[in-house]
């Protein structure tokens, strides 16, 4: 009898990639907590119970080395601080028509359950969608330590067709499980990528305002500053900067630019909205660079329709390309710029990143 084959014959692995962004981190963090994988001498904490210590990195990653933390104990504080922004949704950054995206298929006593015991913004949307009633307060229902009477008011108002309130453990359940199709993420920082910090950073407006920006920017590389020729005064100049920022366009560049048009399909749409589908496009292959985690985590924060188009436009790996990458950021920067002059820019509510 021939001997069995190899775990290898029979799943063939591809090699992994090297551990980039919050997986380097955390990576990072624990070796600084606990030692480098296979070099006992050098742990310098013990491992926590029913906690293995990390594995070593992917071939090609970057060695593990202490970074930010200078010692175990702070190490192990920041990789909680950090499993606990990735690992819970926080409400507040994840658009609306994600909420309703998320319960679509629920049934009605779920979203009622959800409806009452979330956040105001979440309550009230789904009021308005569904017809659940929400109380006015609309915050999380969070029970006194000593009495509970806070908990046991609200499990009140929750009912399933007569029956008596809902189960604690099942209300514990519905409201862990409900974000699931969700992320969590760290704040904004100067290290994301300006495409991250433009989809997760700026208002809805100026999101708008910006791929309306890089629309333009992209027009005038391929028809120079006839491209806003009939438009607004602040349109004109701004297509006059952004020639001048963007200088002499090799003709190999222009033919680029112009192909992206007429592939876009936009000639029949009026300026505003040629120049903001354009732009849309842009930010779709930038984001298609970006770390993936990061990328679900911002689009979140814009409606699903919106980012579901941008996800169509997100180009396979096979059909990236460094030279267009470079061609895009540099147009995302000038319409950046130009906007962050005009004072035209706004951040939103949740964006802690003065940058």
């Amino acid at each position: 009898m021939p001997p069995p084959p190899q775990t290898g014959e029979l799943c063939p692995l591809s090699p992994l990639p090297p551990l980039a962004g919050v997986a380097l981190e955390a990576y990072r963090l624990a070796v600084e907590a606990w030692g480098t994988p296979g070099l006992g001498a050098s742990a310098s904490a013990a491992v926590p119970a029913g906690m293995a210590a990390p594995a070593p990195p992917p071939d090609g990653s970057p060695a593990p080395t202490a970074r930010d933390s200078p010692s175990p104990v702070r190490a192990l504080a920041r990789l909680r601080e950090l499993h606990a922004q990735v690992g819970r949704v926080d409400l507040r950054r994840v658009h609306p028509t994600w909420w309703l995206r998320a319960l679509q298929d629920e049934s009605p006593a779920v979203r009622r359950l959800v409806a009452t015991r979330s956040p105001a913004e979440v309550g009230w949307e789904l009021s308005r969608r569904w017809g659940q009633s929400h109380e006015p307060s609309g915050a999380v229902a969070v029970a006194d330590s000593q009495t509970g009477a806070a908990a046991e008011s609200r499990a009140d108002s929750v009912q399933q067709a007569g029956s008596a309130a809902v189960d604690p453990e099942i209300v514990s359940w519905v409201l862990a499980l409900w974000t699931e199709r969700l992320v969590g993420g760290e704040p904004l920082s100067e290290d994301d990528p300006l495409v991250i910090r433009a989809v997760a950073g700026l208002s809805l407006r100026s999101l708008y305002r910006l791929c309306r920006g890089v629309g333009l920017a992209k027009a005038v590389l391929a028809e120079g500053e006839t491209a806003a020729v009939g438009a607004a005064d602040l349109v004109r100049a701004r297509a006059r900067w952004l020639a001048g920022r963007l200088g002499e366009v090799d003709d190999r560049v222009r033919a680029w630019a112009q192909r992206d048009q007429k592939a876009a399909g936009i000639e029949t749409l009026p300026y505003h909205r040629r120049w903001a589908s354009l732009g849309l496009i842009s930010l779709a292959r930038l984001l298609a660079e970006a770390p993936p985690f990061r990328v679900r985590w911002a689009l979140q924060q814009i409606p699903y329709p919106v980012a579901r188009r941008i996800r169509s436009w997100m180009p396979t790996l096979q059909r990236r390309s460094e030279a267009v990458s470079r061609l895009e950021a540099r147009l995302l920067k000038a319409a950046w710029d130009r906007l962050t002059l005009e004072g035209r820019l706004t951040r939103t509510a949740n964006d802690s990143n003065p940058g």
